[in-house]
């Protein structure tokens, strides 16, 4: 009996092991047959398998949150693609992300696959955003300035947890530049730490 017990016991372990769950190298080689797909990209810093486009209709929300940059049915208005790109060195230079801020090397973060903008980080990261490029329509969505400085987007036209003035003025002028345009004035409320523009 003893002898019986032992080597189901044995037996189940055996079994146990050979059923272990994945390890990140298993992982990476499925996903490998994915990526040839042009479905799904691996990324090093997590050591995960995820769709190539996260800011997707089809994607789960949990990878939306990790991985895409847009909020759901936001898009990133840039007028063109020189400011979608220097969007990208500032908020990986604020982010500490990847780069610095002398690094001209822009295409190595920034690059279109299947339509999607992405960004490789120097850690090994990754995320999407959407982009839609609108040369003569008026720029509404002031989240990327808000993302440069680490602030939140407000319900309005700008940021909230601005600590001062002169960085209101900061957002200002950099939202002047995103918009080509200079007729932007900020209005910086001490109180609410909100900065409009």
């Amino acid at each position: 009996m003893k002898k019986t017990l032992l080597s189901v016991l044995a037996g189940l372990t055996v079994v146990g092991s050979a059923i272990a769950a994945p390890t990140p190298e298993d992982r990476k080689a499925l996903c490998q047959l994915l990526m040839e797909k042009g479905t799904h990209v691996w990324v090093e810093k997590t050591q995960a398998c995820i769709p190539s486009n996260p800011c997707g209709n089809n994607v789960s929300e949990d990878i939306r949150k990790a991985y895409c940059l847009s909020d759901l049915g936001e898009y990133f208005r840039f007028r063109e693609e020189k400011d979608l790109r220097d969007f990208v060195v500032r908020y990986l230079v604020k982010s500490g992300l990847g780069l610095d801020a002398s690094d001209s090397d822009q295409g190595k973060y920034a690059n279109t696959y299947h339509d999607v903008w992405y960004v490789l980080t120097d850690d090994g990261g990754y995320f999407t955003f959407e982009y839609v490029g609108t040369p003569d329509a008026p720029l509404v969505n002031r989240k990327p300035v808000c993302l440069v400085f680490g602030r939140e987007t407000s319900d309005g036209a700008g940021c909230k947890g601005v600590t001062s003035q002169q960085e209101c003025n900061d957002m200002s002028d950099y939202w002047n530049l995103l918009n080509h345009d200079q007729a932007t004035k900020p209005v910086y409320d001490e109180k609410t730490k909100l900065c409009s523009f």
